[in-house]
């Protein structure tokens, strides 16, 4: 969950959120390896919520430390290269929508008709959201931000790794978040993990 609760924490302007909680699981089936870590906002006291803590700098490093609008790996990610082309062709989509929905409305009985009339209005609502927020909807399309840091709550390492991982040394996260597609509420997420290994 990216929190920020209207900028009570971090700010919504920026796209600078902590991801709470941070639970990071790497599994491989075939092999039975798995990595597991987390992170707790505050050490001190793993159980607060992020709004319970008051001193900004508790959480500070869990806060995103770059922010890039236009980044050629997010579009390289996500295939998407022209994002007013893209929303303009979800418009022509949702219109679609609305026009099949609308004539199979005519065919309808009192019960369909109703589950149609709801499908209308949710194609009509998009298009809303779409027009109103306009470039705020777009320009997040290639928006990247950037999270990193060191694990400081438990580290595990099981299974056929090839080698050891050291679990009493911090491991590096650093991830980002981008692509973010406010109709489709869906995003695109990528990221490294660093851990000190010795190969067998």
């Amino acid at each position: 969950m990216f929190e920020s609760r209207n900028n009570i924490t971090g700010s919504d302007d920026t796209m600078s959120m902590v991801v709470t909680p941070f639970n990071l699981r790497v599994q491989h089936d075939g092999t039975g390896a798995r990595l597991t870590a987390i992170d707790y906002v505050d050490p001190a006291n793993p159980s607060a919520q992020l709004w319970q803590i008051f001193d900004p700098t508790i959480y500070k490093r869990r806060l995103t430390y770059c922010s890039d609008t236009d980044d050629t790996e997010v579009a390289e990610a996500t295939g998407v290269y022209d994002c007013y082309g893209y929303f303009r062709d979800r418009r022509r989509y949702l219109d679609k929508q609305i026009a099949t929905a609308t004539a199979a409305r005519e065919r309808a009985d009192v019960v369909e008709r109703a589950r149609l009339d709801a499908e209308i209005q949710a194609y009509r609502s998009r298009i809303y959201q779409l027009e109103l927020w306009g470039d705020r909807v777009s320009s997040k399309l290639q928006t990247k931000v950037v999270w990193q840091f060191d694990a400081n709550g438990p580290q595990t390492a099981t299974g056929d790794l090839g080698g050891t991982i050291d679990t009493s040394q911090p491991w590096a996260m650093r991830f980002w978040f981008g692509g973010w597609d406010g109709d489709l509420m869906i995003g695109y997420m990528r990221g490294t993990l660093g851990a000190p290994f010795v190969p067998a």
